[in-house]
């Protein structure tokens, strides 16, 4: 019995040990820990302290090492900041606060981090914040308050960083700005606002950022856009607009904005667009439009984008595609998978090989995006293309429904003319037995393929037309001309 009592006791007396052991590292300092590593006030000079992870509860003691340059207090289970954690840090250029649980910051937590260049506080439990919570630190060039809870911001809530480059607010609960919510931010390179609540912007929302490069919008609630909320953002290189509920643009959305390389627009409910509205856009490398509202595009709609390598298509309700004029010979992934096209125009197209393997297959994947993959195709029009360029035609051979090929003046490369056309000659083939029945050339390409062509014709149900070239045309109205003119001579 006497032994029993003795067990109980030391399991009891090891339970309180570990107990006050676990009280004791639940309030664990960064001056407890600071004290623990060896280190005493005020540090190593130019001291870059790496804490991350370790535990630590408050971040009480900091001020007293006035050496800190950098201090790394990110994974630990802070929960508030005080007025007096960071007080008289003017050294500090580095504070590394996210991932921890803070939910309550101190109005003047930041005061005298007059040298501060970066402030992470992201992937905490930040509600709200002071007014002037960021006033002081005008050397601050990142920002970084994603993952957080905050619903509102001050309309001077940036006021003063000046030299600030990279604002980070995605991932939060805001659901409107202010006008002039970034006013004075002229050097700010990259906005995140992405992953909110926000469903309108001022016209003048970003009005004074000249030098912003990326700008990230998606996955919240914008109905609408503007005409002029791009104006002067002339430096802008990405726009992220994807994943809300716009569904119109002005005529000129993106004007000026000769800079832009990725634009995404997809999922959202836009239903038609402006023929030039990407015309200004010259440098663009990325559109997508995926999984909107569009029923039609106009053949101008790409003219000039010579430098597009990717173009998304998908999921809307496009009956006919009209790549007019369409000069991209560097696109490299391409998706139209999902539209109920019965018709593609290639009328004046200048292709490579690549990209008119693009267009066909879609990109080089084992998905089905291209026009060469949809079910329904019956027109394919390449009248005046250029596909001098192309020297295989076998991405096409697998168009299933296709009735209708038209190839008229089409400047064909090299290696197919000198090999008598016989690659033009096995698109033929391998489309007729499937449903090709009617073939449209010139008579240059009749006069150069004129046995196979006869002998394709003379198929039940095939119709050849050849269409004269421009001088025969001029020859044939002369000659109509000059035997109205007889026949009136006779009348005499």
């Amino acid at each position: 019995m006497k032994r029993a009592s003795v067990i109980t006791a030391a399991i009891l007396a090891a339970a309180l040990i570990a107990s006050l052991e676990d009280i004791a590292l639940a309030q664990l300092t960064f001056g407890d820990w600071a004290d623990d590593q060896g280190y005493t006030p005020p540090g190593p000079t130019d001291w870059y302290c790496g804490a991350s992870d370790k535990g630590i509860t408050s971040a009480d003691g900091a001020s007293s090492y006035t050496n800190l340059r950098s201090l790394n207090l990110s994974d630990n289970q802070i929960s508030s900041l005080s007025a007096t954690d960071f007080q008289g840090l003017t050294n500090l250029t580095g504070l590394m606060l996210h991932r921890n649980q803070i939910s309550s910051l101190d109005t003047d937590t930041f005061q005298e981090l007059t040298n501060l260049q970066v402030l992470l506080l992201n992937s905490n439990q930040i509600s709200s914040l002071g007014a002037g919570q960021f006033h002081d630190l005008v050397n601050l060039n990142a920002l970084y308050l994603e993952g957080n809870d905050i619903s509102s911001l001050d309309a001077n809530q940036f006021q003063g960083l000046a030299n600030l480059t990279e604002l980070q607010l995605s991932n939060n609960q805001i659901s409107s700005l202010h006008p002039g919510q970034f006013e004075g931010l002229t050097n700010l390179r990259t906005l995140y606002l992405f992953d909110n609540q926000i469903s309108s912007l001022d016209a003048n929302q970003f009005q004074g950022l000249t030098n912003l490069q990326g700008l990230s919008l998606f996955r919240n609630q914008i109905t609408s856009l503007h005409a002029s909320q791009f104006q002067d953002l002339t430096n802008l290189t990405a726009i992220h607009l994807e994943f809300n509920q716009i569904s119109s643009l002005h005529p000129g959305q993106f004007e000026g904005l000769t800079n832009l390389e990725l634009l995404r627009l997809d999922n959202n409910q836009i239903s038609s667009l402006d023929p030039n509205q990407f015309q200004t856009l010259t440098g663009l490398g990325r559109l997508l439009l995926a999984d909107n509202e569009l029923t039609s595009l106009d053949a101008t709609l790409f003219q000039g984008l010579t430098n597009l390598h990717l173009l998304w298509l998908e999921n809307n309700q496009i009956s006919s595609l009209d790549l007019t004029g369409f000069e991209t010979t560097a696109l490299t992934t391409f998706r139209l998978n999902g539209n109920p096209i019965t018709e593609v125009v290639l009328a004046d197209v200048l292709l490579s090989q690549t990209t008119f393997d693009t267009l066909m297959v879609g990109e080089d994947s084992s998905e089905d995006y291209g026009i060469a993959d949809l079910a329904g195709i019956a027109r394919a029009d390449f009248t005046g293309a250029d596909m001098s360029g192309v020297d295989q035609l076998d991405e096409m051979f697998t168009m299933a429904d296709l009735e209708t090929l038209i190839l008229t003046d089409v400047v064909f490369s090299d290696a197919i003319v000198t090999a008598g056309y016989t690659e033009v000659w096995d698109l033929i083939c391998a489309l007729e037995p499937n449903s090709l029945d009617y073939l449209t050339v010139n008579e240059q390409l009749y006069a150069a393929m004129q046995t196979n062509l006869d002998t394709w014709d003379a198929a039940a149900g095939n119709v050849l037309t050849v269409v004269p070239e421009p001088c025969t045309w001029v020859l044939l109205a002369l000659g109509g001309f000059a035997l109205v003119l007889h026949r009136r001579r006779v009348r005499l």
